[in-house]
This record gives structure tokens, sequence and C-alpha cells, in this order.
């Protein structure tokens, strides 16, 4: 006897799930189950990151909008998504979910693409930035040391360095924000817009000296 989607499909992976969504028309009723099944998987908890992350600056009616964009995106790049083989559950889980995550952020960045910009870094950090990523191999291979060194950050500064990592595109010369984001983050701080560039300046060296204690450290115990 022939299982019918609604059985068969909770119990695929993610990407099987989306290898159905591209491999198959639109008004199939596979797709259908599988697309169902994907969409109840994650769309509790990308609605709660993205509440988190984007409310204060978009409002909460437009969070339910990016949400819905974001499942719609996914759908149409099914095809793109690269499932990790041989990984565990959770890192599968973790994956699909940076993968919408990282989708709903550049939506909420398309909102601010036609607003005026503002630089958050000075030519000076700029430079000393660029002078570090050319010396490592693997600039951004070192998330759990990253982790680490922020807990010897201030909230204050902690705070800086998440408003803006989301506009820092590496690489480029000129390093700029919305500028109603700007004026949004220096109101939550009780600052200025220069200020919150000298904010994070000294943020990014006390994390830079934070990571070389950490890595001296941990080579000091191999």
């Amino acid at each position: 006897m022939t299982r019918s989607p609604e059985t068969v499909f909770p119990k695929l992976s993610d990407g099987e799930l989306l290898h159905v969504l591209a491999s198959e028309g639109r008004e199939s009723p596979r797709v259908q189950a599988a697309w169902n099944e994907f969409y109840t998987r994650h769309v509790d908890y990308l609605y709660r990151v993205c509440m988190r992350a984007h409310r204060a600056r978009i409002g909460e009616g437009k969070v339910a909008d990016v949400v819905h964009d974001t499942f719609i995106r996914a759908y149409e790049r099914a095809a793109t998504y690269e499932e990790p083989e041989a990984a565990e559950d959770g890192l599968r889980r973790r994956q699909i979910r940076a993968w919408l995550g990282q989708i709903a952020n550049n939506i909420v960045m398309d909102l601010f693409r036609r607003e005026p910009q503002i630089s958050f870094v000075d030519d000076k950090e700029l430079h000393e930035m660029q002078a570090r990523e050319e010396e490592r191999n693997e600039p951004c291979g070192r998330l759990k040391l990253l982790e680490e060194a922020l807990a010897n950050l201030s909230d204050r500064e902690q705070d800086v360095l998440r408003a803006t990592a989301q506009w820092y595109v590496p690489g480029q010369k000129q390093q700029r924000m919305p500028n109603s984001e700007m004026k949004r983050l220096a109101a939550d701080l009780q600052t200025s817009a220069a200020n919150i560039r000298q904010i994070r300046l000294r943020a990014i060296r006390k994390l830079e000296d934070a990571i070389d204690r950490i890595e001296g450290h941990n080579s000091g115990e191999t």
C-alpha cells in the first residue's frame, strides 16, 4: 500500500523537503504536503527570531510580512540549498534555520536600501581591519573564540557591534548603514553617531585583544 505524503514527509530532512519543492510542480500534492511540513517546522522559530532582531526597527506589523516573504524566497531558492552530508539532526536544523535567518535579514536590509546612508566605520579602523583580514587565512573561522571574547565587552559595546555587524561588508571601502538606523541606535544609547563609531572601534580592539589572549592561553595548554 502506498503511503500518503502526510505520512512520509515528517520523516524527511529539511534538505529533502526542499528537494521535493524544487523538483516538482507547484500544484503537485507532494509539493503542497512538503511545503506544509517545512513551514510548520520553522515558522514559529523564525517569527520569534525576527521579532527579537527586527521589531524595534521595522515595527511588529512588518515582522509578519518579513517572515512570509522569507518562506516565499526559500521556496524560490529551494534548489540552491545544500544540506550537510552525514551530519547529526541538530546541526542540520541549525543550518537550515541560519539559512532562513539570513534570507530574513536580507529582506529587512532591502527595506533600507533607498535611505540616506551614514558611515559607521572611520578610515583608520577600516585600514586596520583590512590589514588584519589579510594576515589571517580564516577571518570568519573563529566563532567559538569570538563568543568567548564577547564576554569581555560591556553591554553597550556589544549592542553597538550587533547593530552594526549586519551592515558590514568585507572588503568594501566605505562601510555605511541607513541614517535612520544610526539615529535609532544613538537614541537608544543616548549618544551621537560620532561616539557610536568610537564605541565600535574600542569594542573591536578589545575583542581582538581578548581573542589573542584566548588563543595564547589555548596554545599554551596544548
